[in-house]
């Protein structure tokens, strides 16, 4: 089972700063990595709010941008989420 095929999520704060994305997956609770957009699964849409906050300075649509967990949200996380999205 996929992903996006997740039976819930919820939005929680870690170390007092970052919002992840949880997904329960078969009963398990697991963080959804590049789910940027908060809306349960990780697709382009992800990649465009991270490239709407860095260059329009919209966090609009970000509920998780740090990806990589350094506390800024840049082109690293781009990164990361394009290498959830290769499977990389």
């Amino acid at each position: 089972m996929g992903a996006t095929a997740a039976q819930a999520y919820e939005y929680v704060t870690l170390n007092g700063s970052s919002s992840y994305t949880w997904v329960t997956i078969n009963g398990t609770a697991t963080i959804l990595v590049g789910d940027v957009n908060g809306d349960g699964s990780v697709t382009s849409a992800d990649v465009t709010a991270l490239y709407n906050y860095l260059l329009n300075n919209d966090s609009s649509s970000i509920v998780n941008g740090d990806q990589n967990g350094d506390g800024n949200i840049t082109s690293a996380d781009v990164t990361a989420v394009y290498n959830v999205l290769l499977g990389s």
